[in-house]
């Protein structure tokens, strides 16, 4: 079974994720956390054999940004061949730029839930074989 971790504050687009990921029928395990410093928590547990396919972050969450957040997963070497992505209402130069030099894609959080369709039916194409 492939694995997405979710770190998402907002319990709406949390449930959305869910609803659009349960509709994809493509035996993808969702696992929410409010924060990224839940999902580091979680990360810290696994063997390796159980890492998850895809870590998609929001940037702007309580305890760890996205950013925060990335930048202690990029430290733990067993950890930086994770596939990482951020879906973010936040606009901001540097952080595309750190984005891009860490490999992470960067998408803008879309409006509706037709456009957040379509980006997780992308980010499971590109990431989820």
């Amino acid at each position: 079974m492939k694995k997405i971790y979710l770190a998402e504050d907002d319990i709406d687009d949390q449930e959305i994720f869910r609803e659009i990921i349960d509709a994809l029928d493509h035996g993808i395990q969702l696992t929410i956390f409010h924060n990224g410093e839940e999902l580091i928590k979680a990360l810290n547990v696994l063997p390796n054999d159980e890492l998850p396919d895809l870590l998609l972050l929001d940037q702007n969450m309580p305890r760890l940004k996205g950013s925060e957040t990335i930048q202690q997963i990029r430290s733990e070497p067993r950890y930086k061949p994770l596939p990482v992505a951020i879906y973010t209402t936040y606009h901001d130069a540097n952080f595309a730029r750190l984005c891009k030099e860490e490999g992470i894609e960067l998408f803008q959080k879309p409006d509706t839930f037709d456009e957040l369709s379509k980006l997780i039916h992308r980010l499971v194409a590109m990431y989820i074989k």
